[in-house]
């Protein structure tokens, strides 16, 4: 038989009759899985953590700040009002340590009654009262294993160093020295978290000059135009609801292996992102009848090196778009730790040579590449030659991409930082029609963010 002859697979358009319910049925899985991982989600997040969070930190580095810009200025402002913020009883621990250390006479008197009193913290909290009792009381001396198990829940830094060298000096030993090297070695944060504070002003003043540049000019490098795909609205439903159930079952099983072999833990998350993006490229190619190559020539057009370059001012943008929509919205979310607690403990205790890189290589690379081929190679072009009729059609995808890419996260306090994060990544799809530029802004937005909570929680 001739090759040339044989008929190539074309984009798919599936029947009705067994599509419909099919479709349904995704969709109603889909909706019963999210309640399940939320419903987990708020079970873990009601269980007292055994360990500092991003809080404690977030104070240690106010404490240690206020006393080296002492005069100047700098830091300014009473570590008691963190108090409001906190809800975990292990970082109001940490807290009283820094208010007892504190100069200030009033922190130190509401040290002794947040240490001491309200709920005790799970793990070794009973440690902590004796052990805090020991260093700013006339308690008795705590036993050494406790004290490791003490400072390790209280994240070994600043705070925990002080409280060693208060246990020191109740021994008649040189605390002085320890002191000395709880604040050198906490320096390093303090200085790497003024850089980044630092580079996240400039990106915010940055991005509303390239707002303003957005609206003043039409020299951009190539106005968007919806990538033409062939398949049905049945096969692209298909498809993104096929995809969803297959991320959402990943995280039901992974969880049960790594609790069956513990040595995969640091392996778990790159795991679950690659059978993820396997499955949605696998349909997404399948129902258009092309092959990958072929379909990333489809989204990424034209020159990819000027596309990468208007990246960095998009990347800007967001950064102000991002942070305008947190300061409007703060006054009416409730004061909460971070969503995805057990993210955020992963990337604060991976270590290693091999998990740390590939960690890292998960989320600023594969999931960045992945979920933006899904919402804005895919969707949001899909969508925008649907709705082309329409007026406003192009609009209406956007804002419903951005939406959808929100609530996939399963993070409902996150839900309006990570819409506006998604409007802006379609955003710039929009104004270059390369892919590759909302992928390079969300690499960098998602490698930002994880450089940041290592700096915090490690």
């Amino acid at each position: 038989m001739d090759p040339s002859s044989e008929i190539k697979p074309g984009p798919w358009n599936p029947d009705r009759q067994w599509a419909d319910p099919l479709i349904t049925l995704l969709v109603l899985v889909c909706m019963f899985l999210g309640m399940l991982h939320l419903r987990t989600r708020s079970l873990s997040a009601h269980q007292p953590p055994e360990h500092v969070g991003l809080l404690g930190h977030v104070a240690e580095v106010q404490a240690l700040g206020r006393k080296l810009g002492k005069g100047a200025g700098v830091f300014k402002g009473s570590l008691s009002m963190l108090q409001e913020q906190m809800t975990d009883p292990w970082d109001k621990a940490l807290l009283s340590v820094l208010m007892a250390e504190s100069d200030d006479a009033n922190e130190k008197g509401l040290a002794k009654n947040m240490a001491l009193g309200g709920p005790l913290p799970a793990g070794p909290g009973a440690a902590f009262r004796k052990g805090w009792a020991w260093a700013y009381t006339d308690g008795p001396a705590l036993a050494e294993q406790d004290q490791t198990a003490l400072l390790n829940a209280l994240g070994g830094d600043y705070g925990a160093r002080l409280l060693k060298a208060r246990w020191a000096e109740k021994q008649g030993r040189d605390g002085a020295r320890l002191r000395m090297e709880a604040e050198t070695l906490a320096m390093g944060r303090v200085v790497l978290l003024g850089v980044f504070g630092l580079a996240i002003l400039v990106l915010a003043f940055g991005g509303v000059a390239f707002a303003i540049m957005l609206v003043i000019t039409r020299k951009v490098p190539r106005r968007f135009s919806p990538m033409v795909y062939g398949m049905g609205s049945r096969a692209a439903l298909l498809v993104f609801f096929g995809w969803l159930m297959v991320q959402m079952c990943t995280g039901f099983l992974v969880a049960p292996l790594v609790a069956m072999l513990p040595f995969l833990k640091p392996v778990a998350l790159p795991m679950a992102y690659g059978i993820q993006a396997y499955a949605g490229v696998t349909f997404l190619c399948a129902a258009e009848g092309i092959t990958f190559p072929q379909l990333m020539h489809r989204v990424a057009p034209g020159s990819h090196s000027r596309s990468l370059t208007w990246g960095l001012g998009f990347i800007a943008l967001a950064v102000a778009s991002v942070l305008t929509v947190a300061l409007v919205m703060s006054p009416f979310l409730k004061a909460v730790q971070p969503p995805q607690r057990e993210l955020l403990d992963l990337v604060g205790k991976t270590k290693g040579p091999f998990a740390l890189p590939l960690l890292f290589l998960t989320v600023a690379v594969v999931a960045p590449c992945f979920e933006e081929l899904m919402f804005r190679g895919f969707l949001l072009p899909f969508l925008s030659q649907q709705w082309k009729s329409l007026r406003g059609g192009a609009f209406m995808a956007l804002v419903s991409t951005s939406l959808l890419f929100g609530l996939i996260h399963l993070q409902p306090t996150a839900i309006p930082t990570l819409a506006t994060l998604g409007l802006v990544l379609g955003f710039a799809m929009f104004r270059t029609g390369n892919l590759l530029t909302s992928i390079l802004v969300h690499g960098l937005w998602n490698g930002g963010v994880f450089l940041f909570m290592r700096i915090f929680l490690t």
